[in-house]
C-alpha cells in the first residue's frame, strides 16, 4: 500500500513545481517586457534598465532552480520538455541582455576626441583581441562537443588563444563559441553570471564533466575495445589509436583499466586472421621465457611492427597488404616447412605450404605438395 501512495504524492509534487515554475516564468516575462519598454522610451534611464536586468537575472536563476527540481522528477519525453522549457527561457533572457548592451552602448557613444583615454585604448585592444578570437573560432572547424578524448587538447588550445587577455567577457564568449553539443549545453548557465565568475565556473564544469581522469580513461578503453574488426587498410589508424590510448592511460595512471588478458584477447581478435595467429605464437614464446603471456605494451609493439610491414611500399606493396606469395584464389598467407620423410632408405625433403583450407595440419593450414627436393 505504501508503494501505491508514493506515485500520487510524486505527481502532486511535480504538479506543484510546474505551477511555481509558471508563476516565476510570468514574473520573468513581465520584467523583460519592462526592460524593452524602457529601452524604447525616448527618455530611457540607464539606472532603471540596470536594476531591471539585475531583477531579471535573479528571477532567471530562481526559474532555473525550480526547473532543476522538475527535471529530477521527470523522465523520457517529459524530461526533454522540461529541458527545452528552460533553454527557451535562457534564450529570451539572453536576447534581452544583448538588446540592453546594444542600447547602452549607443547611448554612451560620444564624438571622437583628439585625446585618447586609457580606457579607450584598452577597449581598442579588447576589440582587436575579439577580432582575433573570431578568426580563431571561424578557422576551428572541429569544436569541442564533450568527447573526453579531446578535452586536454581543447583546453590547451583555448588557453593558448586567450593567454595574456584580461577581458573575461571575451574569454567567456570565446569558450562558448568553441563548444557545441553536450559541452555547450553544460555551460550555458555561465552567461547568467558576471564574466569572471561565469568563466571560472564554466571551465570547472567542463573539467568535471569531460576532463575527469576516470572519465577519460573509460572513454579510451571504450574506443579501443568497441572498435570494428580490422582489415589491412586501417591497421595503421588502429595502431596509432592503440599507442595514444596506452600513452594517455599511462599518464593518467589508469593503464590497468585496459592492461589485462581479457582486453588483450579482445584487441588481438580485432586483427586480421594471419596476424592473430602470429600474435598467438609470439605470446606463447613470451610465456615460455617469462612465465606470463604477452602484455598490452608488447601487443602494441607487435601491432606497430605489423602495420609497418603491411604498409611498407616495397615489402608490403604499398597497398596496405602484407608481402605474400599467391597459391590459388583463396591464399591468405603461406608458410614453408622443411620436413624429413623416410621413404625406404632414402630421406627426401618435402616443402609444405600452410593455407586456410579445410584440411588442417598441426601447423595450422592445409597441405600442398610443392614438390620434392
Amino acid at each position: 500500500m505504501a508503494g501505491d501512495e508514493q506515485t500520487p504524492s510524486q505527481d502532486e509534487k511535480l504538479k506543484d513545481l510546474k505551477k511555481q515554475r509558471g508563476i516565476v516564468k510570468t514574473k520573468l516575462t513581465r520584467t523583460l517586457k519592462q526592460i524593452k519598454t524602457e529601452i524604447e522610451s525616448e527618455e530611457k534611464d540607464e539606472l532603471i534598465i540596470e536594476d531591471l536586468m539585475k531583477k531579471a537575472c535573479t528571477v532567471t536563476e530562481e526559474l532555473e532552480k525550480i526547473n532543476g527540481d522538475v527535471l529530477f522528477l521527470c523522465e523520457g519525453a517529459e524530461y526533454q520538455q522540461a529541458e527545452d522549457y528552460i533553454q527557451e527561457c535562457f534564450k529570451e533572457f539572453i536576447d534581452t541582455k544583448k538588446l540592453v548592451n546594444s542600447s547602452l552602448k549607443d547611448q554612451k557613444e560620444t564624438p571622437a576626441s583628439n585625446i585618447v583615454s586609457t580606457d579607450t585604448k584598452q577597449d581598442n585592444q579588447s576589440q582587436l583581441r575579439l577580432s582575433s578570437l573570431n578568426l580563431l573560432t571561424a578557422a576551428n572547424t572541429i569544436k569541442f562537443s564533450g568527447n573526453p578524448l579531446y578535452y586536454h587538447s581543447f583546453v590547451s588550445g583555448y588557453n593558448s588563444a586567450v593567454e595574456g587577455m584580461g577581458d573575461f567577457s571575451i574569454k567567456l564568449k570565446a569558450l562558448l563559441a568553441l563548444c557545441e553539443g553536450d559541452a555547450l549545453a553544460s555551460i550555458q548557465y555561465a552567461l547568467l553570471q558576471n564574466p569572471e565568475d561565469g568563466l571560472k565556473a564554466a571551465l570547472e564544469t567542463l573539467k568535471n564533466r569531460f576532463g575527469n581522469p576516470p572519465v577519460i580513461a573509460q572513454a579510451w578503453v571504450r574506443k579501443i575495445v568497441s572498435s570494428d574488426k580490422l582489415h589491412s587498410g586501417n591497421i595503421n589508424i588502429f595502431s596509432d589509436d592503440l599507442e595514444n590510448c596506452v600513452a594517455a592511460l599511462t599518464s593518467l595512471k589508469c593503464l590497468g583499466e585496459l592492461d589485462n588478458q581479457t582486453n588483450i584477447r579482445i584487441i588481438s581478435e580485432k586483427l586480421p586472421r594471419f596476424l592473430q595467429q602470429r600474435w598467438t605464437r609470439e605470446s606463447t614464446k613470451i610465456k615460455r621465457s617469462t612465465g606470463k603471456y604477452g602484455s598490452l605494451k608488447e601487443l602494441v609493439t607487435f601491432v606497430r611492427i605489423s602495420a609497418e610491414e603491411m604498409t611498407d611500399p616495397i615489402l608490403g606493396g604499398g597497398s596496405g597488404e602484407p608481402a605474400k606469395s599467391e597459391v590459388g584464389s583463396v591464399r591468405i598467407r603461406e608458410r614453408h616447412f622443411m620436413l624429413g620423410v623416410k621413404m625406404g632408405q632414402q630421406v627426401r625433403k618435402i616443402q609444405i605450404v600452410g593455407d586456410a583450407g579445410p584440411h588442417h595440419t598441426p601447423f595450422g593450414g592445409a597441405v600442398y605438395l610443392r614438390g620434392l627436393v
